[in-house]
């Protein structure tokens, strides 16, 4: 009997399903790549689509099969690539690639370097040499065990438009990076040294971890992008991990023309167990400042970690600022924020400023975070205020979410570090009952969330504990 000749949609649509939910791989597809020429035609862009490359001696290989057939290169839309500094793998022969390192190097030194690199196994430098060959690709997720050496002077002169790159442009379809670090505690990724990535044309969303600001690194040295130029709408340093940004990240904020969504999730430690800096309210306030014509969503460290040791000591001299008004802010839909940081704490613990007088009337969802029990009443009092202005200041605002600071493991919660597994004291329902009712009078919805830093109450012996939270199924992320 023979096969029913389907339309070749049709059989793109399955085999982009089979893709998608993870029931055949990408080299089970590859497969189909021989049954016939047609075939061959039709899937191969899907078999080469996506690339994940899990250890650093994989991408010598992925170089040579791009070099060997160019089609291949042109096909990869997403890369996925992690490593360690040094493979194991040296590489004796680079002959094939020696006139494309030639051709891509600034200087005969660097050649010579680069191709010392090569012969050693460095990813970094292997990586690097297949930036050429990725005309097409939309999306990079890169993890580096340090700022790489190779690499991002690579996409610096890609984005400049330097030779060769003026004839022959790389990146020009690139969307979407993420640059994370998971396994080792003290790397570190310097917030200059991305610059590059923001000076890309079709840029629209960077996210990372383990990013910091701290001075006095001598890795490269970018050119600086001009403010109002980067079309990125989203910039996410928080959802894959938390980061440290001593100056608001203002250097990376400027450059965007149009930033919609901003998050930021904060650790004191800027490099683990050896610089730290607290969150400084003011700077952040100051960068998000540059995009108040645009931003509609900010998540500002509403779920954002505290240094290990609690003895650390900061720097006494350093100025934390005050978060300021967003009353301009006329855009904002979202905005998830400590209550202390909205409202402009003072060194009493008391606050500076009222709701009403510095969220703007477009804002639909607010979020509080870190709200400890001492604080409730200071707490309720503030959105007593917001609710009576809901109506002539507030028109728009549906959702109003409470995290309180403690919370207990729900009988039978093996994992306290999913948000579900979690409950909310009754006590603490209680104290926000007389909220909960006039924001149902007013057809806002009133609930609190249990994602985020925790102190935990445990089912027996009420012994507490301090845990990040996230919502569960997130995989990591706190959405």
């Amino acid at each position: 009997m023979a096969m029913p000749v389907l339309p070749d949609d049709i059989l793109l649509l399955i085999c982009d399903n089979l893709l998608q939910h993870n029931f055949a791989t990408r080299n089970e597809i590859s497969s189909l790549l021989r049954v016939c020429r047609h075939w061959h035609s039709l899937f191969f862009s899907a078999a080469w689509r996506s690339i994940d490359v899990q250890e650093g001696w994989q991408i010598y290989p992925l170089v040579c099969t791009v070099r060997t057939n160019p089609k291949i290169g042109h096909a990869i839309r997403s890369l996925n690539v992690a490593w360690d500094f040094f493979s194991e793998e040296t590489v004796d022969d680079i002959e094939m690639f020696r006139s494309l390192v030639e051709e891509s190097s600034h200087s005969s030194e660097h050649s010579k370097e680069w191709i010392k690199y090569l012969q050693e196994g460095c990813p970094d430098a292997w990586l690097a040499l297949l930036i050429p060959s990725l005309k097409n690709v939309t999306s990079l997720c890169l993890q580096f065990p340090h700022s790489p050496t190779f690499f991002m002077p690579m996409v610096a002169r890609v984005a400049a438009g330097e030779k060769p790159f003026d004839l022959k442009p790389a990146f020009q379809k690139l969307e979407h990076v993420t640059v994370k670090m998971e396994d080792n505690p003290k790397a570190a990724y310097r917030a200059q040294d991305l610059l590059p990535f923001f000076s890309l044309p079709a840029m629209q969303s960077f996210s990372g971890n383990a990013i910091c600001e701290e001075e006095g690194w001598t890795y490269h040295e970018y050119p600086k992008p001009a403010p109002g130029t980067s079309g990125i709408k989203k910039l996410d340093l928080g959802s894959w991990g938390t980061n440290n940004g001593q100056n608001g990240f203002l250097n990376l904020l400027k450059l965007c023309k149009g930033l919609e969504s901003f998050e930021f999730q904060h650790d004191d430690q800027a490099i683990w167990g050896e610089s730290f800096c607290p969150f400084r309210p003011g700077q952040f306030y100051t960068s998000l400042s540059t995009q108040k014509h645009s931003l509609r969503e900010i998540r500002l460290n509403n779920q954002g970690t505290h240094p290990w040791d609690p003895e650390v000591d900061f720097d006494e001299d350093l100025e934390l600022g005050t978060f300021g008004s967003m009353m301009e802010f006329h855009q904002l839909r979202e905005l998830r924020i400590p209550w202390a940081t909205l409202l402009q704490v003072d060194s009493r613990n008391q606050p500076t400023a009222s709701f009403s007088e510095i969220l703007p009337a477009s804002l639909e969802y607010l979020s509080l975070a870190d709200c400890r029990k001492e604080h409730f009443t200071m707490i309720i009092e503030a959105l007593r205020d917001l609710l009576k202005h809901r109506e002539k200041r507030f028109a728009s605002l549906r959702i109003l979410e409470i995290q309180p600071y403690t919370v207990y493991r729900k009988p039978g919660a093996n994992y306290v570090l999913w948000a579900d597994c979690l409950g909310v004291p009754q006590s603490t329902i209680d104290m926000f009952a007389a909220v909960e009712i006039e924001c149902q009078k007013m057809g806002i919805h009133f609930r609190f969330c249990q994602d985020g830093t925790h102190e935990i109450i445990g089912i027996r012996g009420h012994q507490t504990t301090n845990a990040v939270c996230v919502p569960f199924g997130s995989g990591g992320r706190r959405d």
